[in-house]
């Protein structure tokens, strides 16, 4: 289950505000489904709900450290606290004589419209710079949603918005889950989608992003740990910031972009924290700021965010199968 060092009202607060204003990394030109636009109009006067100690409760009692499981918690915080939207159904399995076909998300209804919300918080990684090709340079190699991977190595754009698109969305299309709608009096949805996350750069491979994607997501960076002594030096020259931190980031706070608390990490300490890790770890550039209240900690400003990764990262398997495609 969630630690409770992690877990505080205010950092919870930040996600939530996190997933109205990220935002969404895919730019869908699609016809037939589109992006997900919440309805802000009942929150407009408090910007956000704010949370109870009751809610904080259900959410410390999700028993999980499946950050999309988090996410779609925060999405269902959102719903029930606007009077824009009513949820119907949620993670509900759509079953054939015994087969389970897929799940929904959500089926909402706003108004008058009834919707098949699918969500997603996902992080990704431009890999193209360690492909030789003949025929492509970096930038048109970078336009290519299959190299762009996951921290993981065996997810990537190409994998997730394939299967958001011709599996999950069209889930209401199948018979079974137009009876399991029917039985639950609930007309034929529009299917809707809400991708949101972080696109990462190798630093010195920067200002590259893949087709119909969002450009407010091509400036954060990622590299290996053997460059993140000159990494440092380099942000701090641009960011003329001497006496910045480094944090490390646990994979529940990779959402929200201002902090409570981080834990303080050096070159030397992430060194060896990677010496067991095959995939990369998330590290954040922060500043201090001094409170006027001598009893209260100094505020957490976060400047630069990036993963640092391993050198057995990305897998030979995974560049042999991409160098493939």
């Amino acid at each position: 289950m969630f630690k409770s060092t992690l877990l505080k009202l205010e950092d919870v607060q930040s996600d939530l505000q996190q997933v109205i204003q990220l935002p969404e990394l895919h730019k869908s030109d699609d016809d037939e489904f589109s992006t997900f636009v919440f309805d802000m109009e009942d929150l407009a006067s408090t910007h956000m709900p704010r949370l109870t100690a009751q809610q904080l409760s259900s959410c410390e009692q999700l028993n999980t450290y499946r950050l999309g499981i988090y996410f779609e918690w925060l999405w269902r915080t959102l719903i029930d606290n606007s009077t824009q939207y009513n949820c119907l159904l949620q993670n509900q399995q759509v079953i054939d004589h015994k087969q389970t076909l897929g799940e929904f998300d959500f089926i909402l209804q706003h108004q008058h419209q009834i919707l098949h919300l699918e969500v997603a918080i996902k992080f990704y990684l431009n890999i193209s710079h360690l492909i030789k090709s003949e025929n492509d340079d970096f930038f048109q190699l970078s336009e290519r949603e299959e190299l762009w991977r996951g921290p993981n190595c065996s997810d990537s754009l190409a994998t997730k918005y394939n299967h958001l698109s011709k599996k999950q969305l069209k889930l209401s299309l199948l018979p079974a889950a137009q009876a399991l709608l029917n039985a639950n009096n609930i007309d034929a949805p529009q299917a809707v989608f809400s991708l949101k996350g972080f696109l990462f750069n190798h630093w010195q491979h920067q200002g590259v992003k893949p087709k119909q994607y969002n450009e407010q997501h091509i400036d954060h960076h990622w590299l290996y740990i053997d460059e993140l002594s000159h990494y440092l030096e380099e942000m701090k020259r641009n960011f003329q910031q001497p006496h910045t931190q480094l944090f490390l980031i646990d994979k529940f706070s990779w959402i929200r972009q201002s902090h409570q608390q981080l834990h303080t990490i050096n070159i030397d300490e992430a060194s060896a924290m990677l010496d067991k890790k095959d995939s990369p770890i998330m590290l954040a550039i922060c500043t201090l700021e001094n409170s006027s209240c001598a009893l209260k900690k100094p505020k957490i400003i976060e400047s630069q965010r990036f993963f640092v990764a391993p050198r057995c990262w990305p897998s030979s398997k995974t560049l042999d199968e991409v160098s493939r495609l």
